[in-house]
């Protein structure tokens, strides 16, 4: 068989196809042909197999699940094939018989579920105390990071409170020198007068940060550690909602 027998007899085997399905798949295998060259014809040929298989595969792809064949050889291979599946399973249905092979369930084994209960019991003693102490270890950490944020801020608004208070006392006492100075030394009382200044507008100053600490930064820090302490009981009633 050459290429323009094959075609030939594509064509015909086709020919229930409508004209545009038929004419598609026919330019395929033309510029398949024609690609290949004539030197390959014969290799071409053996790849693709015989008319009526490549019939039966572009029935196929065409209606997207299996069709009756449309040539005898396909016909063959489909009784062939379905007569090897009816031969199988009447074979397999035999040996079954004759093992007396049965599915059953599984029956549920007691002592498993035994074994599974004692080793629970042997561990709950084991178990009970670790999990207590992590527990109690958790909490320790909780409380020892609470009371490290706490001391924190106590010790940042004791400082600030000193800051108050100090500059708060040295421009006093600079302002009372700068007053004494101004007959005897003005040069050094007007000095005086101005670190007086510099150390009340420091005074000021500090008492404005003391004053957003205590109303911002406090109170959000705690309000964030009430929450980082309720977020697991949080997570226990979201559980069993």
């Amino acid at each position: 068989m050459n290429k323009e027998t094959f075609l030939l007899e594509l064509g015909r085997l086709l020919s229930d196809l409508s004209l545009e399905e038929k004419q598609e798949a026919m330019a395929f295998y033309e510029e398949y042909f024609m690609e290949a060259g004539e030197e390959q014809e014969e290799q071409v040929l053996r790849e693709l197999g015989s008319p009526q298989e490549v019939s039966y595969k572009i029935h196929e792809e065409l209606a997207g699940k299996e069709l009756i064949c449309y040539d005898a050889v396909a016909g063959q291979r489909e009784r062939t094939n379905n007569t090897n599946d009816d031969s199988s399973v009447q074979g397999k249905d035999e040996n079954d018989k004759k093992t007396g092979k049965q599915k059953k369930k599984a029956p549920v084994n007691g002592w498993k579920i035994a074994c599974i209960v004692i080793l629970c019991l042997i561990a709950l003693p084991i178990a009970g105390p670790i999990a207590f102490g992590l527990g109690a270890a958790a909490l320790v950490i909780v409380i020892a990071i609470v009371a490290s944020v706490f001391a924190v801020l106590f010790a940042l608004v004791v400082t600030v409170l000193a800051l108050v208070v100090s500059a708060a006392i040295v421009g006093v006492v600079f302002l009372i020198l700068g007053i004494l100075k101004l007959i005897t030394a003005p040069f050094a009382a007007l000095i005086l007068l101005g670190l007086s200044l510099i150390m009340l507008g420091a005074f000021i100053l500090c008492c404005w940060l003391l004053v957003k600490l205590c109303m911002v930064v406090v109170p959000a820090v705690a309000k964030g550690i009430w929450k980082l302490i309720c977020l697991p009981f949080r997570k226990k009633e979201g559980t069993a909602s």
